[in-house]
């Protein structure tokens, strides 16, 4: 901002910043100007905290409102509209408990879920949401209201508390849903996934045709989205998991037309049929057809081994 406004006076009297802007500049620049010249270290850090955190409050306030209300003369749609542009399958997840408190609260208004329409798969069957693609052309602004995950919750708690974090993901995706205090104490913080009986007898077959019933079975995550993310020597992860129980390998990590005893490996599969799959420790009836996954997070059932988080 400095070099931009060609000197600190002009970016002072500069009328294209806000005074709120100009005050956090003047901070950060005694602030970090003076870490540079504290020997002392922790003086230095505390300081360079100092900035971090003003920096923070200015973007989202002491408690950011995570809604947008709308006046009703402005609004065209009467629903809640919930954004979230990027993430995987485990965010999504996390977020269905939040999601489905929210549906409770607005019980007059269907709350409208955008996403990328690759993970729509992901939410059949759930009635808690109406599902809108986040790349088509809307305007969020017709809504009656617009909570936007996007600009994620849970990274900026875990942006400021790494490496100690302590809050779940379930629980930060609530805070983002505007959710605190007893009403957060009282979510259910199971995560919501719908299971066909179709897919049920498809998975029991799959079990059957390959001699898995009664098998202790471990799920394995070849590879991730992103290849920076992605574990080596996962062939010889496999390969020793493969002593002790048959490993269920979503994706490929042997040499073509290799085969290894105690490994099976799954490829080509939408999201559901890969799904289904897991073994069913992993997943605990809620009545019908319906499941809800246990989080390998809180120690509950099996791990899944997954690159990222390979508990």
């Amino acid at each position: 901002m400095w070099r931009v406004h060609r000197g600190a006076l002009r970016l002072l009297v500069s009328r294209e910043l806000s005074a709120a802007d100009k005050l956090l500049w003047l901070m950060s620049w005694a602030c970090l100007g003076t870490a540079r010249r504290v020997r002392w270290r922790p003086a230095a850090r505390l300081l360079e905290k100092c900035v971090t955190g003003s920096a923070y409050v200015r973007r989202y306030g002491l408690r950011s409102h995570a809604a947008s209300p709308r006046t009703s003369a402005s609004v065209a749609i009467e629903a809640t509209l919930v954004t979230r542009a990027m993430g995987g399958l485990g965010d999504f997840l996390m977020m269905t408990p939040g999601l489905r408190a929210l549906k409770a609260r607005r019980a007059n208004r269907p709350v409208v879920l955008a996403i990328p329409g690759r993970f729509f798969s992901l939410f059949d069957g759930n009635d808690d949401v109406e599902l809108a693609d986040i790349d088509s052309d809307f305007d969020p602004g017709a809504y009656s209201e617009w909570f936007n995950l996007t600009d994620c919750p849970a990274a900026r708690v875990e942006s400021r508390t790494a490496p100690a974090v302590k809050a779940n993901r379930i629980e930060l995706f609530a805070r983002g849903l505007d959710f605190a205090g007893f009403r957060l104490k009282a979510l259910d913080r199971r995560p919501r996934y719908t299971v066909s009986d179709a897919e049920l007898k498809w998975r029991d077959q799959f079990f059957s045709d390959h001699g898995l019933h009664g098998a202790f079975v471990v799920g394995v995550q070849a590879r991730t989205d992103e290849a920076y993310r992605d574990v080596p020597h996962m062939r010889q992860i496999v390969e020793a998991l493969a002593q002790h129980a048959v490993v269920l390998v979503f994706g490929s990590v042997l040499p073509a037309g290799a085969r290894h005893l105690g490994v099976i490996e799954v490829q080509g599969l939408a999201l559901r049929p890969a799904a289904v799959l897991c073994p069913r420790q992993w997943l605990r009836r809620t009545g019908g057809a319906r499941f809800g996954v246990l989080s390998s997070r809180r120690g509950l059932g099996p791990a899944v081994c997954r690159p990222v988080w390979p508990h």
